[in-house]
């Protein structure tokens, strides 16, 4: 009879306690980026051979505010939900734009050519928001944490020759990260992250010709502190 109420009242007790545990963690961080994009040329509506792919650098910082819930237990594992917004600047682009002639397989065909390449260096600039559901394992001083989720990004290509193009789009966010804690209240952290928008930006030359740059997955490597407020 006592067992069955004292699981009766531990059943009851749990979530309160569950309660009583959780928290808020506020972070900021630093890092760079590595959008991974690819360039190609066009003369009218037909591609060129050229294609080139950019591996840039972008530097940024950020800021999220997370919910964790209370331990499952007493396992020291924790699942929160919070939202994370970033900035990354200044991601230099250096996109050929070749002869239009090259379109029929040849950058001068018998030496006739209908232009000259040229190179552009636009900087392309992204701000994110998103929501990043968390499970966060710290065993003691040290933990490991992992999440993802959606994300809304503006992306900005300038040149300062060209019209500045502005492109929405809708995402997601991967991150794998360890987490060092220095006291009750701070700690500290290095995370690797993934981002993937789907980014197309064409850049218009002249009548006749422009280039597509088109974006694929980004790279992140960010380090930074966090709070948690008693």
């Amino acid at each position: 009879m006592f067992r069955r109420l004292f699981a009766v009242l531990a059943v009851a007790l749990l979530p309160a306690a569950a309660s009583a545990q959780s928290h808020i963690a506020i972070s900021v961080y630093g890092g760079v980026m590595q959008p991974q994009t690819v360039s190609q040329s066009y003369f009218l509506t037909a591609p060129s051979n050229d294609r080139t792919e950019h591996n840039s650098i972008a530097e940024g910082v950020g800021a999220n505010i997370t919910y964790y819930f209370g331990r499952i237990a007493a396992l020291p594992l924790r699942f929160g939900v919070g939202v994370d917004a970033s900035y990354f600047g200044g991601a230099v682009q250096p996109i050929k734009v070749s002869d239009f002639m090259s379109i029929f397989g040849s950058d001068c065909p018998l030496g006739i050519c209908g232009g000259s390449d040229i190179e552009l260096q636009p900087s392309l600039s992204n701000a994110t928001i998103g929501i990043v559901a968390a499970a966060n394992y710290e065993p003691g001083r040290v933990g490991l944490y992992a999440g993802g989720g959606p994300a809304f990004t503006g992306s900005r290509l300038y040149h300062a020759a060209k019209s500045t193009l502005v492109d929405l789009a809708f995402g997601w966010q991967a991150l794998l990260g360890s987490r060092v804690r220095i006291s009750p209240q701070w700690s500290v952290f290095a995370e690797a992250r993934r981002t993937d928008f789907g980014r197309d930006f064409t850049v218009p030359l002249n009548v006749l010709q422009s280039t597509k740059l088109t974006g694929n997955p980004a790279n992140h490597l960010l380090a930074g502190v966090t709070f948690s407020p008693p």
